[in-house]
């Protein structure tokens, strides 16, 4: 005698699968979130407030710094000095225009190669060589 064992198998409903599913949700420990009292929150926040008065206090220092030593210069040497941090600044500032121009060299590459390449990515194939850019590019 052949029987169909798929026909005795029990159904189980959709019901009764997301109650089994609740059910494991359930017994899982909820997570307790800490709870801070008025003197952590006071010390954290304490913390807080010394750590970023340092850092303002080491900016007001770099500027008193910056302005005595403008004061000590002459006129001609104020000139030189300024100079000089235009320079630093115009240097700083083509720098970023070549690696600019470098990323959209390289994106375009990868365009014309078919590869979908994120910003993230492209800032680590990219350098300030170019065969070192069209390199990492090729690989």
């Amino acid at each position: 005698m052949k029987l169909d064992l798929q026909y005795f198998a029990e159904e189980i409903s959709e019901t009764e699968e997301t109650g089994a599913q609740v059910e494991a949700v359930e017994e899982q420990p909820a997570k307790e979130e800490k709870v801070y009292t008025q003197s952590e929150v006071n010390e954290i926040m304490r913390k807080r407030m010394d750590r970023a008065m340092s850092e303002q206090q080491e900016k007001i220092d770099a500027a008193k710094s910056e302005a005595t030593k403008m004061a000590k210069m002459n006129a001609g040497q104020k000139r030189n000095y300024e100079l000089e941090k235009a320079t630093k600044r115009a240097q700083e500032a083509e720098a970023r225009l070549a690696r600019l121009e470098m990323q959209a060299v390289a994106r375009k590459m990868f365009d014309e190669s078919g590869v979908t390449i994120t910003d993230e990515e492209l800032a680590l194939v990219v350098t300030d060589d170019a065969e070192t850019t069209k390199s990492n590019v090729k690989c």
